[in-house]
């Protein structure tokens, strides 16, 4: 079996650049007190719009392929 490099490239390129940007951009500075929370649930909400952009690039792959 042989893998080709072909338009699944595409979406792969978009997943892992989206994560990077994600993980770039998150706060990763030690917290104290209650302010660790909100720190989490901003990375958590970089995380889920890195996910919900790859799942669109996927979903585009799937109905174009």
């Amino acid at each position: 079996m042989t893998v080709t490099i072909s338009w699944w490239v595409l979406p792969l390129t978009t997943t892992i650049v989206a994560f990077a940007w994600a993980l770039w951009n998150g706060d990763y500075r030690p917290a104290t007190g209650y302010g660790s929370i909100g720190k989490g649930m901003a990375n958590a909400f970089l995380l889920a719009v890195a996910l919900i952009a790859s799942l669109i690039a996927w979903l585009i792959w799937a109905l174009l392929a």
